[in-house]
This record gives structure tokens, sequence and C-alpha cells, in this order.
């Protein structure tokens, strides 16, 4: 499709959580070519212009083992899943190991049959990409090492939980300028410029496969929050903006893309300042803010980047605080204790339709 209107309305799916929820349902094996036509058709009844189905990249093994071994992203499984077992663990979808549709959903050919059914409903298809950070078992990791923020043996001596070594190299994990690194993840440099074709290569390639990406923790990649957070580690700061050269470079294939930012906290500021982005990102992106202390939220406020105007109506299908990582509960399928909040507030889909 790739006909977006001006205010569109996202309905998120976290997919293995979804697909597992289906197998219990229906008594079978259910992947993206497989979901019954009733169950497309419940969604397209909401009259959501796109639906986002979060996490669909290939899982990474190395990254798994990185989590289950992690004593703080141990207590929050079992306080999420008391009788939490490593077996659990299916991934984090923010850990790619390949931007290739995982076997577990139908390979690329049931995410093809996943977006004709959203086609024939009338609704476009998000995925995600992830610019700042890989899994450690990514194939640039071995293949290109100089796409990473790298570090040495006196790094790892001094601060492990912030470096990790893979075959023979020292790398820096993914982080934000004020957190903890993230310790199942390798550190992007976004500065250097094989990298950043490398980013367009594989935009484009998921531009070929949907109508629009959700880009996470889309502000860390600008000049200023980058140069800010890995300094001369990240080498000569490029002259222009990284979303602009890759926003400008995948729409002279795909004109109608849409690019989604997450910008979390203050810093989603940025994609709104004329000083901190060019004009080209403001009138291609849509800026997704969440306030920093609601990473959990369900409600998501979108950003029109060239207006200011925002709208809210997103609802995810399950608790964030279960899904990144757990399919199911083993004495059977989840129940949300939220209803969608178009059945909160019967009003609210109206209302943002009049203001369209």
């Amino acid at each position: 499709m790739s006909a977006w209107t001006r205010y569109p309305t996202i309905y998120e799916i976290n997919t293995w959580v979804w697909l597992s929820d289906l197998e219990q349902k229906y008594g079978k094996n259910v992947d993206l070519s497989s979901v019954p036509s009733a169950e497309w058709d419940g969604i397209a009844k909401h009259g959501f212009d796109a639906v986002w189905l979060m996490g669909v990249w290939e899982r990474s093994p190395a990254g798994t083992a990185i989590a289950n071994c992690n004593n703080s992203l141990l207590e929050d499984f079992r306080r999420a899943l008391p009788d939490f077992r490593s077996s659990d663990n299916v991934g984090s979808p923010y850990c790619v190991r390949r931007y290739v549709v995982d076997q577990h959903f139908g390979g690329p050919n049931g995410l093809a049959i996943a977006r004709q059914e959203l086609a024939k409903r009338g609704m476009n298809l998000v995925l995600d990409f992830v610019p700042n950070h890989v899994a450690p078992d990514h194939p640039w990791v071995i293949e290109h090492p100089e796409y990473f923020i790298r570090g040495n043996g006196d790094d790892i001596s001094r601060d492990s939980a912030s470096f990790i070594a893979v075959e023979g190299n020292v790398y820096a994990c993914g982080r934000d300028p004020y957190s903890p690194a993230w310790p199942d993840v390798l550190q992007l440099n976004a500065f250097q410029p094989g990298l950043r074709q490398a980013a367009i290569d594989t935009i484009s390639s998921i531009a070929r496969q949907c109508d629009g990406i959700r880009c996470d923790m889309a502000m860390l990649l600008l000049n200023a929050i980058f140069e800010r957070t890995w300094s001369t580690r990240a080498g000569q700061r490029p002259a222009t903006e990284y979303w602009v050269d890759a926003i400008r470079a995948v729409k002279r294939e795909h004109p109608g893309f849409l690019f989604i930012a997450e910008a979390i906290g203050t810093w989603s500021g940025s994609f709104n300042s004329r000083d901190s982005t060019s004009a080209t990102t403001r009138n291609s992106m849509i800026a997704w803010s969440m306030p920093t202390q609601r990473v959990y939220a369900f409600i998501c406020v979108l950003i029109l980047l060239t207006s200011g105007s925002c709208f809210v109506l997103l609802r995810t299908t399950t608790s964030l605080a279960r899904q990144r990582h757990f399919p199911r509960k083993r004495d059977g399928p989840r129940q949300s204790q939220y209803p969608p909040l178009w059945e909160q507030d019967s009003s609210m889909k109206d209302n943002l339709k009049a203001e369209r």
C-alpha cells in the first residue's frame, strides 16, 4: 500500500506473543503465513491505518545467553514470571542477529503473506529498525569490526559491564548518554561512513518488505547526542546527520516509505528543533515520544515534525512488562489486564477521525 494519511493510527502487535497465543487458541502451529482470516478481520474492524509487527527479525542466541546470565535481567524476568526458566526467554526483539524474518514466524514468505492480508483490509505494515546496536553474533561483528565503537583490554578490566570481547576484538556495549550499557548488544558507530551506507542498504531491504519502519531510540543517532555519548571513540563528527543521509537515500527508491522515530524523554524535542537536525529529517519523519519514566506505557504520542501536531491512539496486544522475552505463561494464554483504549473510551477514535 504505502499510502499514508496525515495522522496515521498504528496498532502494535508483539509478534512472538501473538502467534503463541493463536497457537493455543486454535490448537495448531500458526505463523505469519497461516494466521486465520478472522484474526486479521478482527484487527481491521478497529479502523487502524497500519499494524506494527514488532520483533519479526531473527533473534540472537548469543544475546539470549547473555541475558540468561545477567542477574539484573533475571530479577526482572522473575518479577514478570515467578516460575521463570531459561527456556522461557525467547530473546529480545531489539537484539537483532540479522534483518531476516525469523523462521519461527514463517520467514520472509510468511511476512509477505501477512502484508498481503493487511493490504486487502486497507492497512499498511510497519516493522522495526534498530539503528544504534546489533547482537553480538550479527555478521558485521566478524566481517566489519570497523562499524563498531571499539575498546581494548584496559576497558574490559576497568568496566567489564560496558565492554565485551568477541573473536579477539573488544567492543563497546550499546547505551545512551545517561544509562548503564545494555549487556546483550554491541554499539554501532554512527559516525563511520561504511556503517552509514550499510544502514541505508539495510533500511532499503526492509522497505521492500513493508510500508514504514519504527526506528528504535532514533535520537541516539543525532550527531550532537552521539558525540556526547562516545566523544573521541566515535572519531570525526560527520558534516551531515545520519537520518538525513538515510532518509534521502531510501526515499529515492521508496518515496512513500514512512520513517517513525522513537524519541524518549526530553530528547524527543531534538526532532522538532531547527538547530539539531535539518528540514529533510523533520519533513520525513514522525517522532514517537515516550516519557522517560513511562517506558512501558501503553499510550505513546506521535508528533508530526512539520507542525508539532500530535495525537494518541496506540495499543499493544499484551503487557510490555512481560512481552519483551516471554511468549506465554506455561499455565495458559496471557490475558491483558488492560482493555483496548477504544473500548475504554468509545469517543476517542471518533474524535481522532474528526481531527483529521
